[in-house]
């Protein structure tokens, strides 16, 4: 039998050989998958180009209406905040308004009371005059 003598050499190269090989295959795979890929998009692109022409073709007339929209903004915030200020003048003159008609219903049911207080005493001495005199007359 014949002795075969491999170095370290040639089994770095062996192993370098195995690994370039490898290489090569995940290459290959890796290109097929991105035909298959690039197909795909291209397919999209094709059943979709009307659809994406439409779009590309409004695209200024969007940009057109949001530069219109953005300008008007700072006209939309004032008018906001005018309509804000009066809303809150309006609330003032109403709690002012609440506030006087309280005070006045406080004091219309205070000078009730008194009166009520007042006309019971009234009758109640009307009532004790009534007695008296009913009293003096049974004598």
């Amino acid at each position: 039998m014949d002795n075969i003598t491999i170095t370290l050499t040639d089994l770095l190269y062996i192993l370098l050989f195995f690994l370039v090989a490898a290489l090569i295959v995940y290459l290959i795979i890796a290109l097929k998958n991105i035909s298959a890929t690039v197909k795909g998009i291209n397919k999209l692109v094709s059943e979709n180009s009307e659809d994406i022409s439409k779009v590309i073709s409004t695209l200024p007339k969007i940009s057109k209406n949001i530069e219109e929209t953005t300008d008007k903004v700072p006209e939309i915030v004032e008018n906001i905040n005018s309509v804000v200020s009066e809303v809150k003048g309006s609330v003032d003159t109403v709690t002012d308004t609440v506030d006087v008609v309280g005070a006045a219903v406080s004091k219309t049911t205070l000078d009730i009371t008194e009166k009520a207080d007042l006309l019971t005493e009234y009758i109640t001495l009307g009532v004790e005059v009534v007695k008296s005199i009913i009293a003096a007359l049974r004598k």
